[in-house]
């Protein structure tokens, strides 16, 4: 947007240059979008909708479950195991009790 000078056109011609570039499967998904026509002007609630489409959505719970769950291998270094402990809780949501929370889990499990 910012090389071709679209940033400061409006939202409705920012709308309509997506539109014209997404090809056709997009503009087919655009169009089962739940939008009113005038959110159907608006560049950031296009936008949202199609980022809402391709983000699925996060069960927490199998997210913690597949985290607590997961054991290291025989033949796994701890390193590994420790690397895939941290790319597990990523998705678990502990916030400011991941940290404790991966602690817990590498001292009562290993």
């Amino acid at each position: 947007m910012l090389a071709t000078g679209f940033v400061s056109k409006q939202s409705q011609v920012k709308v309509a240059m997506l539109l014209n570039v997404i090809g056709d499967e997009a503009a087919k998904l655009y169009n089962t979008f739940v939008l009113t026509d005038k959110d159907r002007q608006d560049n950031e609630k296009v936008l949202k909708a199609f980022a809402d489409y391709c983000d699925p959505v996060k069960n927490i719970v199998v997210k913690r479950f597949k985290f607590h769950s997961r054991l290291p291998e025989e033949s796994e270094s701890y390193k590994s195991f420790l690397t895939d402990l941290k790319k597990l809780i990523k998705s678990c949501e502990f916030k400011d009790q991941a940290d404790s929370v991966m602690r817990d889990r590498i001292v009562l499990h290993i």
